[in-house]
């Protein structure tokens, strides 16, 4: 079922107390509820069968309505019903707190009985709704079964999300057209009524009249005709109506504040009642505070809190907030501890795969006979400082040297025995480059490694060529000009 979004912006409706503290009767609109429930008009159409028997279809009032949608939910326990059918007065109870919880009154963080457990919920005692003997529940259960409430055959694909929707499936024959809790929820999302449920200016008998009279105009869908007129005898049909404004809602009555204080008044025995809730509730944490700080002392504070498999519900006396803290901090010290040692062994194991896989890959050392000392970092010969520097040139060694020169030759032998080398892989190319190359020098005029290779092999062969007979004398060195010095 799709959710459009409300026209209304949400209001704070939710009554908010601390933990502990009782709704009060103007807490709860007390005599605003009690006119809604005490109205015995029996106009409302009940889609269920009666308790006792018959047809559905019969004329109820809005509180027999209302409980029978509960107890005909899917989510109403068997305990409920039978606390709901036992008692008429806990029935009616349990029927106001769920309208409240129906419209968002009442929010989902409330629990109403003291031997609550969840942290995550709040304790408020109910004197006016705890006259008999009945579990209350809390309030995500008390809304999850509203939600559940459906009248027979219902589609739950089709279930009407607007007032629209509701009043269109009323006039096509199906009365009533969903459940009444369904239909609440929909006028709370859609419409400001939700202002009748708050503490203001208007006496609550009017109010009380003001939201049946929605209630019984959507749930029978009185003055939706198909006529294009609307004549008064038809839209008097609501009950509710007042007499002189006939198809209207009824009109409401403001009062004073002074007025306005005088409705929904705590009685004596409502007060007493929730001071006994309050120290019952006070008791059981006291105890549970006991029994847990026991078995704290008990306990080696180094040890990991026992994890109980998943499986029936706890039933024992929840722990005070420091015990939570406790043992809080206890499972955040050991989770720490666990994922420092997760982090670590995940930090060797990746050191020992990187080393290993060094060592696989890792080249073999090539024999690069070429001096340093002659060739320097980037694989070339050096200049002998004998030599001027316009034949300094890295490419033209016999212009210092033929092969009979024992210079030569050693230099030569070495240098050519590395370039002559057989045809390298990539792997020892790259070792090759990285280490006969030095990146600082300008590398504007230098060729590759392939060029100087190229180059020092036609210079070998032209080297051998001019050993041989007949082989002209070598180029006399140009000597510098040595500077003239007076004796």
């Amino acid at each position: 079922m799709s959710r459009k979004q409300s026209p209304f912006p949400k209001k704070p409706l939710a009554i908010k107390r601390a933990d502990g503290d009782p709704l009060t009767r103007v807490d709860l609109q007390y005599d605003f509820l009690l006119n809604i429930f005490s109205d015995d008009q029996r106009v409302f159409t009940d889609p269920y069968p009666p308790a006792l028997g018959g047809p559905p279809g019969g004329k109820v009032s809005f509180r027999d309505l209302y409980v029978n949608a509960i107890m005909h939910s899917t989510k109403a326990t068997k305990a409920l019903k039978d606390s709901m059918s036992a008692s008429a007065i806990f029935a009616t109870d349990f029927a106001m707190l769920a309208l409240l919880a129906n419209v968002g009154r009442v929010n989902t963080t409330m629990s109403f009985f003291a031997e609550k457990k969840t942290a995550v919920r709040t304790y408020h005692p109910i004197p006016a709704l705890q006259r008999a003997d009945g579990n209350l529940q809390d309030a995500p259960r008390i809304k999850g079964l509203l939600k559940a409430c459906t009248v027979p055959d219902e589609d739950l694909k089709s279930i009407p999300t607007t007032p629209g929707d509701i009043l269109v499936r009323a006039t096509s024959g199906k009365v009533p057209p969903t459940s009444i809790a369904t239909i609440i929820f929909i006028l709370s999302n859609y419409s400001p009524f939700i202002d009748l449920f708050l503490p203001v200016e208007v006496s609550s008998a009017s109010r009380a009249r003001a939201f049946l009279w929605l209630c019984y105009h959507f749930h029978e869908a009185t003055s939706a005709v198909n006529e294009d007129d609307y004549d008064t005898e038809v839209l008097s049909v609501n009950p509710f109506c007042d007499s002189h404004r006939p198809g209207k809602a009824p009109a409401f009555v403001m009062i004073t504040r002074a007025e306005a204080e005088k409705e929904n008044v705590d009685t004596e025995e409502e007060v007493a009642r929730a001071e006994k809730s309050v120290s019952h509730r006070n008791d059981i944490i006291n105890k549970a505070s006991t029994t847990s700080t026991s078995k704290l002392v008990h306990n080696d504070e180094g040890n990991v809190p026992e994890v109980k498999p998943k499986g029936k519900r706890n039933t024992g006396v929840p722990m005070t907030l420091k015990e939570k803290k406790e043992r809080k901090a206890l499972w955040d010290k050991q989770y720490r501890e666990r994922v420092k040692n997760k982090a670590m062994q995940e930090k060797n194991k990746e050191t020992k795969r990187k080393e290993s896989k060094q060592r696989e890959v890792q080249p073999p050392k090539l024999d690069l006979p070429v001096d340093a000392a002659e060739f320097g970092p980037s694989g070339y010969r050096r200049s002998s400082p004998d030599i001027p520097s316009m034949y300094q040139h890295r490419y033209a060694p016999y212009r210092y040297g033929t092969v009979g020169d024992p210079t030569w030759s050693s230099r030569h032998a070495s240098h050519s025995k590395g370039v002559g080398s057989s045809h390298k892989s990539m792997l020892e190319h790259a070792w090759h480059v990285i280490n006969c190359t030095d990146p600082l020098l300008d590398s504007d005029d230098e060729a590759d490694d392939h060029v100087h290779r190229d180059y020092s092999k036609r210079l070998r062969i032209i080297a051998r060529v001019r050993g041989k007979d007949p082989t002209p004398d070598p180029e006399p060195y140009p000597v510098a000009p040595q500077p003239h010095t007076s004796t």
